[in-house]
């Protein structure tokens, strides 16, 4: 069995080393609160997704498993939609050129690599706070 929570400890971890101004939380809940995804870059999620074990061929032993990591980049803004989604914009590329960079592909090495990288984006208005959300889905693959 994988220790996803090692995965998404791993993700934190280079995330921290590697980019600066985020508030990033894994675990928890989505961030509600406007001035943390509007102070600096952003507010990051990082969050288990599903996993999928592949039996070998030869018998019923799982020995490759495909787990998914949602990784949400969040930014919000009380004058409107736009400036949020520009902010997020900024953000999303700030995570993904470390995320989809090919030194990191093991994700600190908690897996043997990243597969897939999959982007939806959610928009919110709440009270008189527009949230613009990046939820990156990214596939990794390790042997068990």
């Amino acid at each position: 069995m994988i220790d996803v929570g090692e995965i998404t400890k791993g993700i934190e971890t280079l995330l921290n080393e590697k980019t600066t101004g985020f508030t990033i939380q894994r675990a928890g809940e989505i961030n509600r609160n406007p001035n943390v995804a509007g102070r600096n870059n952003g507010w990051i999620g990082i969050f288990k997704g599903a996993s999928s074990y592949k039996t070998h061929t030869t018998g019923n032993t799982p020995w490759l498993a495909d787990i998914a990591i949602e990784v949400h980049v969040q930014r919000s803004s009380s004058r409107n939609g736009a400036v949020a989604e520009d902010g997020m914009t900024d953000s999303e590329k700030l995570v993904m050129d470390v995320l989809a960079n090919k030194a990191n592909l093991s994700l600190n090495g908690t897996v043997d690599t990243v597969i897939e990288f999959d982007v939806e984006y959610k928009y919110e208005k709440e009270d008189l706070n527009y949230f613009a959300t990046a939820i990156i889905t990214l596939v990794a693959q390790k042997r068990t």
